[in-house]
This record gives structure tokens, sequence and C-alpha cells, in this order.
């Protein structure tokens, strides 16, 4: 069956929406025949559709998330090392301390965007609990570097509390993504 430009399609079968032009023989994300797609009577408009499809705000927290576990993955590592390896380890720490709370910002402010892109408003519960989590990330964020520039601390004292506060950040990664997940589900009021 052909279809004209700018035409969306969904599979039956796992609900993946792609543009007609885009499908090749199966689902890229289910792999059943190319058969099970029709098309996908859109309510949003093209405009507001193709600015959806940049994917701005998950693109923009995978870096958030990923310097936090870094953060945290290379103190573990710095605790069994020592002399100039140690000393890298903590160079690499305080750059990404001071790099992370810019990235949390701007997951923060592309998130708040795009939930009023999809949803209209942001004043929805889901929503609102996205944007409680990504203000506890962005304070245990900001303190990072706060803690990695204090000189009052013993070096090992900081790297401890760092390492508490990557933990938080990650863990605020992790519940931001369970619930974005859950919202890419959703079906997004038209017009």
């Amino acid at each position: 069956m052909q279809y004209g430009k700018n035409i969306i399609l969904v599979c039956k079968a796992c609900g993946y929406k792609i543009r007609a032009e885009n499908l090749k023989t199966v689902c890229p994300a289910c792999g059943v025949d190319k058969k099970f797609f029709e098309q996908f009577t859109d309510k949003i408009p093209p405009k507001r559709r193709k600015l959806l499809e940049l994917h701005l705000h998950p693109v923009t927290v995978h870096f958030s998330v990923a310097i936090s576990v870094f953060i945290l993955a290379i103190i573990i590592i710095s605790l069994f090392t020592g002399g100039k390896i140690a000393e890298l380890l903590n160079s690499a720490i305080v750059a990404m301390s001071v790099a992370l709370p810019f990235f949390v910002t701007g997951g923060l402010i592309s998130g708040i965007f795009d939930g009023i892109l999809r949803f209209k408003k942001i004043k929805r519960p889901a929503l609102l609990s996205k944007i409680y989590i990504s203000i506890i990330f962005l304070m245990a964020a900001v303190a990072m570097p706060v803690i990695a520039l204090t000189y009052g601390l013993s070096p090992f004292n900081i790297k401890i509390i760092i390492l508490l506060l990557s933990i938080i950040s990650a863990g605020c990664g992790v519940l931001l993504g369970k619930l974005g997940g859950h919202l890419t589900e959703a079906i997004l009021p038209g017009k």
C-alpha cells in the first residue's frame, strides 16, 4: 500500500509510530511485517509534531544522567588508586562536577518546554513530579562543585560527599527516566 508524504503509520502490534516514507519491510520496534501498519490519525499539527520529533528533552537529559553515573564510577575507582592516576581522576571529578549543573539546568528547561509542547500545560501530576525530582537533581548537582572546590575538607571527605550526591543525582535520573517513559505513551492533546 502506498502512502503520501508526511503520513504517519502506527504498528497494530506494538503501537510504534513512523513516517510512511521511513518504513522499510518490518517494524523497527517489534519486527512484525509492514502489513501490520495502518495510517495514524494525528491530532497534532505538523509544525508541533516536527518539534516533538526533535526529542530535545530526552537527548539533553541523557547527558546529565551520564555525567552523574560517570562521577559515581570515577569516585569509586579513585578510592582504589593513588599517585598520578588518582590526581587525574580527582581532576575529572571536579571538572564533571562543575559541568553537571549546566546539563541538569538544560534538562530542566527542555523538560518544561517539552511538557508544554506535549501536554499544553505543565500542571499535570506526572509533569509536576518530574519538575520536583529535577529540582532535587539540580540541588545535588549544584552542591557537587561547591563541595569539590571546598579546600577546608580532606580529599577523602570531599569524595565521600560527592559520592553520596552522585548517588542522589543518578537516582533522580532513574526516576525521571521511568516517569518520562510512561509519558511517552500518553495520547497528546490536539491543536
